[in-house]
């Protein structure tokens, strides 16, 4: 029977001390890390061979929030009081 991994519950997802899955019964996954990472995974069989492929990160982690704005905000304080590019003062 397939379970649908709907947004809200992904979101209410919290860490534990080891690695775990939640899983919708067709393959698909979401694989939630201690520090709070949670990934997409699908589980497939090639040519009687068991494979994994990894579908990326799921949006809006504490951890990819913090890697993103962290640049951005020290990009944004080196440009403030200098005029913009092609500006004439």
């Amino acid at each position: 029977m397939k379970q649908v991994l709907t947004d809200s519950a992904l979101r209410g997802l919290r860490p534990r001390e080891a690695p775990f899955k939640v899983t919708d019964g067709g393959g698909l996954y979401v694989l939630v890390m201690p520090n709070g990472a949670r990934y997409w995974r699908y589980n497939y069989v090639l040519r009687g061979k068991a494979k994994t492929l990894a579908l990326g990160q799921l949006p809006g982690n504490k951890a990819e929030r913090g890697a993103r704005s962290a640049p951005s905000r020290e990009g944004e304080s080196e440009s403030r009081g200098r005029p913009a590019a092609g500006q004439a003062d």
